[in-house]
């Protein structure tokens, strides 16, 4: 990296720790000054205090929290990292699903079918077989080579994602 570069980031990050600074009194400043003000505010604007102050807490609803930010504590006294939940479990199937979606729908409808059958539906192969009047052995065939398709142009796509990003 030339020095002019780490010159200029050197700058941005005195910059923003400068602005992140001032930013929490102002904010404190600013929320204090809105309850301060409530009445006048009512007045000017023809609401009820009500109004306004659930005005104004919508509007500090837009805020972000960081949840490591310091004494930040949720109505019941835990703090705002503990109240987060956790990753769904059934999340990384609905996204296997979804990526998964486009790729199938190019197949051919037969090839649509039958996995859908055999794990969505959880039918045998043989009864399978049956509704599409061809042995068991085809539809395990069918069943193995629309699977390896699947997993050669999902790794396709996401290595293009990966290369591209």
């Amino acid at each position: 990296m030339s020095t002019g570069f780490l010159i200029a980031l050197l700058v941005v990050v005195v910059l923003i720790a400068g602005l992140l600074a001032v930013k929490l009194p102002v904010g404190e400043g600013a929320s204090g000054l809105r309850r301060r003000f409530g009445p006048e505010i009512a007045a000017y604007t023809g609401l009820t205090e009500t109004e306004v102050r659930l005005g104004q807490e919508a509007l500090e609803s837009f805020t972000l929290l960081s949840v490591d930010a310091g004494p930040v504590r949720h109505e019941d006294g835990r703090a705002l990292a503990d109240t987060l939940g956790e990753v769904e479990p059934g999340l990384d199937w609905i996204v296997n699903r979804e990526a998964l979606r486009p790729l199938l729908q190019a197949m051919p409808e037969r090839e649509q079918k039958i996995p859908y059958m055999r794990f969505l539906r959880e039918m045998t192969q043989r009864t399978i077989a049956e509704q599409f009047g061809i042995s068991q052995m085809h539809v395990s065939r069918l069943i193995s080579g629309t699977c390896a398709r699947l997993r050669d142009q999902g790794m396709a796509e996401a290595d293009g994602l990966r290369k591209a990003s």
